[in-house]
C-alpha cells in the first residue's frame, strides 16, 4: 500500500530539542498514520525511498524490505562520473560561473538584446539540472560573443577545445536523461527499471557501483533480484535465496513448494539512439510475454512493488510551493486538505463544490 503521511505537529513546548527525525521516529510516526487506517504493519509489503542510512536502519526495524528509489540510485551514479573526472568537474564549474555573471542586471540586458534565451544554473540536489544547464549554454553559445561583454565574462566563456569536450559530456548524458524522465513515469516497476539500467550500463559502465543488481546500495539484493524475476515471468530462475526473501507473497495452496525447483545459480547505434528508450522498453515486454505462456505463478501479484518514490518527492515539492513563509501559520489540517484536493482533482469539479454549497445552505 502507499502510505502519504501527513504533516507533522508542531513540537510541545517542553521538548526543547524539537522533533527529531531518527529511524525510530519516522518508524513511530508511520505505525500511528496505519493505525488511522485502521491497518497495522502486517498489511505492508514493502517500503520505498532513498537509500539513506536512516531508512534502511528504519526498515531493519519495521522488519520490512525498503526498496531503494532507482532516481536517487541514478542521481548519485551520475554524480560520480560527473565529478569523480576532474575534467568535467571543471567544465561544469566553468559553465555554472559563467551561467551565474549572465543573471547579473547588466550582462542579462546585453543578452536579452540578442536572444530570449535566459541563462540557467544547475541544481546541487539534482544532476538533470547540470544536463539542463549545459545543453542551454550550447543555446547561448552563438549570442555571446555579440553581447559586447566585458573582459572578465569574454574569459569565461568556453574555449573550441572546451566546447568540444562539452558536446561530448551531453551525448553522453542524453541516455541518463532519458533515463530519468522515464522513471518519474507511472507504472514503473523493478522489472522495467531493471532492464533500463542494463541497458545504460552497456553505454557507462562507470554507473555500476549504485546501477548494477548486486550493487552495495542495495538495502536487500536478493528481494530485488526475486520481485524482477517474478515481474517478468521468470520465476524459474529464483534461488533460494531470493524465493526466501519473498515468501510472504507466495499464495496459500503453494506454501509448501519444493526448493529442489530452485534453480541455486546466480542469474546475472543508429535508430537504436533515437528509440533508446521505448527499444529496451519493448525487448522486456517481449521477453516477458514469452515467457506467459508456460508460467504458472505461485506467488500473488507483486506487479504494485514499483522502483521509485517520485510520486511522494512531488507531493513534498509541492507543499513547499502551497507553505510558503506568508503561510507559516497554516494549521497542519489545512495544508493536508489542500494537497488532497490539488492530487486528487479528478475526483471533484465546480459541480462538487455547488452541490456541498447547497447541501449546508439546506441544513442551515
Amino acid at each position: 500500500m502507499l502510505l502519504c503521511c501527513g504533516p507533522q505537529d508542531e513540537p510541545d513546548e517542553d521538548n526543547e530539542a524539537g522533533i527529531e527525525f531518527t529511524a525510530e521516529d519516522i518508524g513511530d510516526y508511520i505505525i500511528n498514520e496505519l493505525r488511522l487506517v485502521d491497518r497495522t504493519l502486517d498489511n505492508v509489503d514493502f517500503l520505498v525511498g532513498d537509500n539513506c542510512a536512516v531508512n534502511k536502519r528504519m526498515a531493519r526495524l519495521m522488519g520490512k524490505v525498503l526498496v531503494g528509489c532507482a532516481s536517487h540510485r541514478l542521481n548519485l551514479a551520475v554524480d560520480k562520473i560527473l565529478f569523480a573526472q576532474s575534467s568535467y568537474a571543471q567544465l561544469i564549474s566553468k559553465v555554472d560561473f559563467l551561467m551565474k555573471e549572465l543573471s547579473t542586471l547588466k550582462n542579462g540586458s546585453k543578452l536579452r538584446k540578442q536572444t530570449e534565451l535566459l541563462p540557467q544554473r544547475r541544481n546541487v540536489t539534482r544532476w538533470s539540472s547540470v544536463y539542463n544547464m549545459l545543453t542551454k549554454y550550447l543555446r547561448l553559445e552563438p549570442f555571446l560573443l555579440k553581447c559586447n561583454f566585458n573582459s572578465e565574462v569574454i574569459e569565461k566563456l568556453l574555449t573550441p577545445l572546451e566546447l568540444n569536450e562539452l558536446k561530448e559530456m551531453i551525448k553522453t548524458l542524453l541516455y541518463v536523461q532519458k533515463v530519468t524522465k522515464t522513471l518519474q513515469e507511472s507504472g514503473m516497476d523493478l522489472h522495467k527499471t531493471r532492464a533500463l539500467f542494463d541497458a545504460l550500463l552497456v553505454r557507462i559502465p562507470h554507473l555500476d557501483t549504485y546501477l548494477s543488481d548486486t550493487a552495495p546500495i542495495i538495502h536487500n539484493r536478493d528481494f530485488e533480484r526475486a520481485v524482477t524475476k517474478v515481474q517478468s515471468n521468470d520465476e524459474s530462475s529464483l534461488t533460494r535465496a531470493e524465493a526466501n526473501s519473498i515468501k510472504h507473497f507466495l499464495l496459500s495452496n503453494t506454501d509448501d513448494m519444493d526448493n529442489d525447483d530452485i534453480d541455486d545459480s546466480n542469474s546475472t547505434e543508429d535508430d537504436e539512439d533515437i528509440h533508446f528508450i521505448s527499444n529496451v522498453l519493448k525487448e522486456a515486454s517481449s521477453r516477458k510475454e514469452a515467457r506467459v505462456a508456460s508460467t504458472v505463478t505461485k506467488y500473488r501479484s507483486m506487479n504494485h512493488i514499483v522502483s521509485q518514490s517520485n510520486i511522494c518527492e512531488r507531493l513534498f515539492s509541492h507543499a513547499k510551493i502551497i507553505m510558503t513563509d506568508q503561510r507559516k501559520h497554516m494549521m497542519p489540517y489545512r495544508l493536508e486538505g489542500l494537497l488532497f484536493l490539488n492530487f486528487n482533482k479528478f475526483l471533484w469539479n465546480a459541480s462538487t463544490i455547488q452541490d456541498i454549497l447547497r447541501a449546508n445552505d439546506s441544513e442551515i
